[in-house]
C-alpha cells in the first residue's frame, strides 16, 4: 500500500506513459472522440500525483487510497480502449498495414494493465479492512491507564485488558466468547488464550465479575460441552472506564428487562446469539420487535416473536427455542396466519431434528396453516456450512 517504493512508482509512471503512447498512436488515423481528451486530462493529473509520490515524506495514508481508486478507473479505461483498439487493428489489418509486432505489443500491454488493476483492487480492499481495524482500535485506546476508584488506585497497563474493558463498556457485551472475538478483531491480541488470561486477570482485579441473576452465577451453553462464561463490568470497572476514557459505559446486553421478557437467562442469550448469526448471514435483525397483530383488531390474534429478521424485502418472524413441544404448534400457527413465514432456531441439532419431525406430522394432518417455515439450530449456525431446513 502506502509503502510502495520510489522505484515501483517510477515504473508505474513509465507504464502509463507507454500505454498512453500506444493508445494515442492507435487512434491517430481516426477521430478519437471526446473520451480521449478527457482521459488525457485525468491521466496527466494522476501522473502528476505519482511524480509527487516518489518522495516518501509526501505520502499520506488516506490520500494514497484515493489515488489508488482513481488509478483503477484510469487503468480500466486504458484496458477497455486498448482491447477495442486491438480488435480494430485485427479487423482492419490490411487497410491499416499494422505490423504483427504492434499487435503483440498492445496485447502484452493490455495484459500487464489488467494484472495491475487486479492488484490495485486487492490493495484497496485490504486497505479498507485495515482502516476498519484501525478505527476500531482507536476507540479502544484510553486517555489514561490509571483511575481512582473507591479506596483504591488502579492502573491497567495491558493493552489487551484495556481493549477488553473498552469493548465491554462500549458494546454492552456480556458473552465472553463474543468479547474474545471482538478483541481479536481489534488487533489488540493475536490469540484467544491471551484474551482469556486478560479476562481472568481483570476478574482478580475486581474490574469484572460473573453475571448473576436472582443471586446466582449464570453461564450458557447451546448444547453439550463446557458452560460458557457470562461476565459484566463491576462497579470498579465502570469507574475505571469512565475516568480512563472520559465517557460513560452503555447498558449491558443482558439487562434485567431483556431477561425478564424472555423468561430466562439461557433463552435471552440464545436470542442474542441467533441475532448475531442471522446478521452474519446477511439479515437485518430487530431484537425488540413489535407484536404481530391479525388485521387492525385490537383484540385479534396476536404473536410476539423473539426477533424480526429482514432480507430482500421479506420479513421473517424468528422464534428461538430450547425445548421441543407439540403444543407450540398453535403459537407457530398464529405467526403463519399473520405473517405467512417463520424462522425457527433451536439450541441443538438434536432438538432441531425433533422439531422438524413434529412440524412434518402437523403439516400432514393439516394442523398448521399455509406458510413458509425454515429451521436451524445455534449449534449448526456456529459452523461455516449451516443451512435452513424446511418441513
Amino acid at each position: 500500500m502506502s509503502d510502495m517504493t520510489t522505484c515501483e512508482i517510477e515504473n508505474l509512471i513509465a507504464l502509463l506513459h507507454s500505454t498512453h503512447k500506444l493508445l494515442s498512436r492507435g487512434y491517430s488515423r481516426r477521430r478519437p472522440g471526446k473520451w480521449l481528451f478527457e482521459f488525457n486530462e485525468q491521466l496527466t493529473r494522476i501522473i502528476g500525483q505519482l511524480h509527487d509520490w516518489r518522495y516518501p515524506a509526501r505520502r499520506s495514508h488516506l490520500d494514497y487510497l484515493d489515488l489508488l481508486r482513481s488509478l483503477i478507473d484510469v487503468l480500466s479505461t486504458v484496458v477497455e480502449r486498448s482491447r477495442l483498439q486491438t480488435g480494430n487493428y485485427v479487423s482492419h489489418f490490411a487497410s491499416w498495414a499494422v505490423s504483427a509486432e504492434r499487435l503483440r505489443q498492445m496485447e502484452s500491454q493490455n495484459h500487464r494493465l489488467q494484472r495491475q488493476i487486479e492488484q490495485l483492487e486487492a490493495d484497496v480492499a485490504a486497505q479498507r479492512t485495515e482502516n476498519d481495524r484501525l478505527r476500531l482500535q482507536a476507540t479502544l485506546r484510553p486517555v489514561t491507564a490509571t483511575a481512582e476508584v473507591p479506596a483504591k488506585r488502579i492502573t491497567v497497563q495491558s493493552d489487551i485488558s484495556q481493549a477488553v474493558l473498552a469493548i465491554m463498556a462500549q458494546t454492552g457485551l456480556t458473552r465472553s466468547w463474543r468479547i474474545i472475538e471482538k478483541t481479536l478483531l481489534s488487533g489488540a491480541a493475536s490469540n484467544r488464550g491471551s484474551v482469556q488470561n486478560a479476562l481472568t486477570a481483570l476478574t482478580q482485579a475486581e474490574l469484572l465479575q460473573d453475571f448473576q441473576w436472582q443471586g446466582r452465577k449464570q453461564g450458557w451453553k447451546p448444547a453439550g460441552g463446557r458452560e460458557r462464561r457470562l461476565v459484566v463490568l463491576s462497579e470498579r470497572g465502570r469507574l475505571w472506564y469512565q475516568q480512563a476514557f472520559e465517557r460513560e459505559s452503555v447498558q449491558e446486553e443482558l439487562h434485567a428487562e431483556f431477561v425478564r421478557r424472555h423468561d430466562s437467562v439461557a433463552h435471552a442469550v440464545g436470542i442474542l446469539e441467533a441475532a448475531d448469526h442471522l446478521r452474519a448471514a446477511g439479515y437485518q435483525v430487530d431484537i425488540h420487535p413489535a407484536p404481530l397483530l391479525a388485521g387492525d383488531a385490537r383484540w385479534g390474534r396476536r404473536s410476539e416473536p423473539d426477533l424480526m429478521a429482514s432480507m430482500d424485502g421479506s420479513r421473517w418472524p424468528v422464534e428461538v427455542q430450547r425445548e421441543v413441544h407439540e403444543r407450540r404448534n398453535e403459537q407457530w400457527g398464529k405467526t403463519l396466519e399473520i405473517e405467512g413465514r417463520l424462522l425457527l432456531i433451536l439450541f441443538s441439532e438434536d432438538k432441531c431434528d425433533k422439531q422438524l419431525a413434529l412440524l412434518q406430522q402437523a403439516r400432514r394432518r393439516g394442523a398448521l396453516p399455509a406458510g413458509e417455515i425454515k429451521l436451524s439450530s445455534l449449534e449448526a449456525m456456529e459452523s461455516a456450512t449451516w443451512h435452513w431446513l424446511t418441513p
